[in-house]
């Protein structure tokens, strides 16, 4: 009976062979797992779903302002610019964000990923109102930050000016700069003391019986003291101006 016999060489040709397999299977295998991943993580769309007024949009790539549409989707890194008088209504995923005038709102990110919903704006200047309401089996992470303060939320409905938060449905961490998180409940209010720039516990901002200053405010006692008023909104290192108009009235 004859029996084979496998050279040394042989032998040799035949583990390159399987290494080959091998290493062919293992480059399958990564690929397949990068589709996957990439099926299950993609960018959502953020459409301007209503707008009153002038609002504007600059995107990413340039330093030029154009006029918003009604109904255009707009990518991340958007920056949304509401004028005296004008509201924009932001559809981003499971959240609708409210642009109140004289806001300025950039768009970080809209990203999802299985069942979680990654949003990320940044509240550079004026006041925004979110409500946040995703779908059955969806769990939204909203992150909106502004130059002294972070506010998280998931699933909610609350209103924000940099430093002024009113939490209208659910619960919500806030912190500012400084500081520690805060938990903050629906119905009340929080807000960030610009000394310490930490945020005030919204149980201390109950008892004091008092709705929080905004970080600037001016009284003016003539129209032409209230243009000049305005005329400080949207000024650099500013956040939310209060312009409280009346004649012989004391301040």
């Amino acid at each position: 009976m004859n029996k084979k016999q496998i050279t040394p060489s042989a032998f040799s040709v035949s583990l390159r062979l399987a290494g080959s397999c091998a290493a062919s299977g293992v480059k399958i295998f990564l690929i397949l797992l990068f589709l996957l991943s990439a099926i299950n993580t993609f960018s959502q769309e953020i459409i301007i779903q209503d707008i009153a007024g002038t609002v504007e949009i600059k995107h990413a790539d340039t330093d030029n302002w154009i006029p918003a549409q009604r109904g255009q989707t707009i990518s991340g890194d958007t920056v949304i610019s509401t004028g005296f008088r004008s509201t924009a209504l932001i559809r981003a995923g499971s959240s609708l964000i409210t642009v109140r005038p004289l806001t300025r709102l950039g768009i970080s990110e809209l990203i999802a990923s299985d069942n979680i919903e990654n949003i990320n704006v940044n509240l550079q200047t004026g006041r925004v109102r979110v409500d946040v309401n995703p779908p059955s089996g969806i769990r939204a992470n909203l992150n909106i930050t502004s130059p002294v303060s972070v506010a998280s939320v998931r699933g909610t409905s609350f209103e924000f000016d940099t430093t002024n938060l009113f939490v209208l449905q659910g619960t919500m961490e806030y912190i500012g700069s400084r500081g520690v998180q805060i938990i903050i409940d629906a119905g009340r209010t929080s807000f960030v003391d610009l000394i310490n720039q930490q945020a005030v516990s919204p149980i201390i901002t109950a008892e004091t019986l008092l709705k929080p200053a905004l970080p600037i405010t001016s009284w003016a006692v003539t129209a032409e003291e209230a243009v000049n008023a305005i005329n400080f909104i949207g000024a650099e290192d500013s956040n939310t101006v209060t312009i409280d108009i009346g004649v012989g009235m004391p301040p």
